[in-house]
């Protein structure tokens, strides 16, 4: 009796084991059989299609409002008035700019006077206008500053405001 109950356990759990394996067996087959994945597949795609028309219907609404702006925007601007500002403020760069060239050309031609008067007051040449000359002596073209860099006999060149001279030394005086 005891090992009939036992048979009769086992044989039921193992009857329950083939049950539970052959309903998974069933739901697997359901879940893999191809009408149902297409019906998948359909609620994914709609729920695609879905979410594709949302965002398309945000990017009109947001078109449509940049377009309100823009409308806006455009419907203010007056090209007549922002071109007549636009020529006076040139107009005023301009004038500032003939003034602005006038007194660098101004201060550019006193400085420029300034270094000429310099440079005459240090030239040889205006030296020479005053009535000075320079001397050198002829074989060499070396300058002479003092009596003694020459000799009696010696021949000379001597530069005026106006031409040369070319003398020879009869006598010096020291």
């Amino acid at each position: 009796l005891a090992a009939l109950r036992r048979l009769r356990h086992s044989t039921g759990l193992r009857l329950k084991q083939c049950h539970d394996s052959l309903a998974a067996l069933h739901q697997r087959l359901l879940r893999q059989h191809p009408q149902n994945r297409l019906l998948q597949h359909q609620q994914r795609l709609d729920e695609l299609e879905q979410r594709q028309l949302s965002a398309i219907q945000a990017l009109f609404r947001l078109t449509a409002a940049r377009l309100a702006h823009f409308e806006a925007v455009v419907s203010g601007w007056q090209p007549l008035r922002y071109l007549k500002q636009k020529t006076d403020v040139l107009a005023g760069l301009s004038h500032r700019l003939v003034y602005a060239t006038r007194r660098q050309h101004d201060s550019r031609r006193r400085t420029l006077q300034g270094l000429a008067r310099t440079l005459d007051s240090v030239s040889p040449l205006a030296t020479l206008q005053r009535g000075y000359a320079i001397v050198r002596r002829h074989e060499d073209g070396r300058l002479l500053t003092r009596s003694t860099q020459t000799c009696t006999g010696d021949r000379l060149v001597t530069t005026l405001a106006q031409g040369e001279l070319e003398c020879t030394v009869t006598r010096i005086n020291k």
